[in-house]
């Protein structure tokens, strides 16, 4: 059986790990030179700029990030080529934090209404 002391030392330990890791940086997805300044590629999965990132669905047309709902992408942001100035990239990442919080599980059970019965079971 581990003693006190070297529970409190994994610990530490793993504290300082867990800080060491939050500190990386996010590799930024591939980007190219346009005709108005720098163009991030945008692909279908997680697309990062700036240690900033989100989740993009080709598919869908979405965006989201992590703890909100997707959202479609903004007007006036052209993803057709594939791209995304630094500009669009920044509106994409705004727009996703703006979206509604992602709902939790039991969280949708919850809401909507109440059954008209009282604390102790009667009809209000």
């Amino acid at each position: 059986m581990m003693g006190l002391k070297a529970t409190a030392k994994i610990g530490v330990a793993a504290m300082g790990l867990m800080a060491l890791v939050g500190c990386l940086k996010v590799p930024d997805n591939a980007m190219r030179q346009g005709p108005s300044g720098i163009e991030i590629q945008i692909n279908d999965g997680r697309n990062c700029w700036g240690n900033q990132c989100f989740h993009y669905d080709a598919d869908e047309n979405e965006i989201e990030i992590s703890g909100r709902e997707p959202i479609a992408v903004p007007e006036g942001v052209d993803l057709s080529d594939g791209y995304a100035s630094e500009a669009e990239f920044a509106a994409l990442l705004s727009a996703a934090r703006k979206a509604p919080l992602e709902a939790r599980a039991g969280q949708e059970a919850s809401e909507g209404g109440s059954s008209g019965a009282g604390a102790d079971g009667d009809s209000l």
